[in-house]
């Protein structure tokens, strides 16, 4: 995954009492609904140990974070920016190679899936490609969201706040 004398986004917590979560998204609205409702779950329910930041992509990131450590990447999609996938594939090839097994999810924003040319064999390319679950949900609906939040904050306190020396061996099932 990554060349010598290239920034890539490496393993490493850098704070172990917190977990940080990296959302990656271009788009505005849907993060912001999704970005609210994790903030809230965190607060009720996870008692803030998540750190959450979004970015637009992982060099925007890198350009920011000199340390550039994170325990979980989520890559909020939607389906109707006819570049989604080749912004996904970009930001998967910074990635450290040890996100790739377990450490990232998508997320598809089905909200106006009706009304674009949505091609689910590019996910599951993607899902194949990557062994990355993929998670579906109308980010406007806040019912939706609120589960979609819950569900994201569930899998990266299992995957990334597992105390005991145990390896982690996970298979996500995911269909449409």
């Amino acid at each position: 995954m990554s060349a010598v004398g290239r920034n890539y986004l490496r393993f490493g917590a850098a704070d172990s009492s917190r977990c940080t979560i990296l959302v990656i998204s271009s788009t505005d609205s849907s993060v912001k609904k999704l970005m609210n409702s994790l903030l809230e779950m965190n607060k009720e329910l996870y008692s803030d140990i998540f750190q959450i930041n979004i970015v637009s992509s992982i060099a925007s990131f890198l350009m920011l974070s000199k340390v550039g450590n994170v325990d979980y990447v989520v890559f909020l999609v939607d389906p109707c920016r006819s570049n989604w996938y080749a912004e996904v594939e970009e930001n998967i090839s910074m990635l450290d190679s040890i996100y790739l097994c377990g450490r990232c999810c998508l997320i598809i924003d089905s909200s106006n899936i009706a009304n674009a040319s949505f091609d689910v064999a590019q996910v599951n390319d993607l899902k194949r490609k990557y062994s990355v679950p993929a998670l579906y949900g109308e980010i406007d609906r806040i019912d939706i969201v609120t589960e979609l939040s819950h569900r994201i904050l569930r899998l990266v306190s299992f995957v990334c706040c597992n105390s005991s020396s145990l390896p982690l061996i996970t298979e996500f099932i995911s269909s449409i």
